[in-house]
C-alpha cells in the first residue's frame, strides 16, 4: 500500500508573531472530516495538529 502525507500550514510574511496570532474557533475540535465523505483511492488514517510560532528576523534584507 502507498502512504502519503499531505501538509498544510498557515501563517503570514507581512505580520510579526506580535500582531498575528491565528485561533480555531472550536480549537482541536475544528479539524474533522466528515463522516459521509468518501474517497475513492484514499482512506484518511489520521490528520495530526499542533501550533508553532517561529520568528525570522530581517527577511529580504
Amino acid at each position: 500500500m502507498d502512504i502519503q502525507t499531505c501538509l498544510l500550514f498557515f501563517g503570514s510574511h507581512g505580520y510579526s508573531v506580535t500582531d498575528l496570532i491565528y485561533m480555531w474557533t472550536y480549537g482541536h475540535q475544528s479539524i474533522k472530516i466528515a463522516q459521509d465523505m468518501t474517497l475513492s483511492q484514499f482512506d484518511v488514517i489520521e490528520f495530526p495538529h499542533g501550533n508553532t510560532s517561529i520568528y525570522h528576523d530581517n527577511i529580504g534584507t
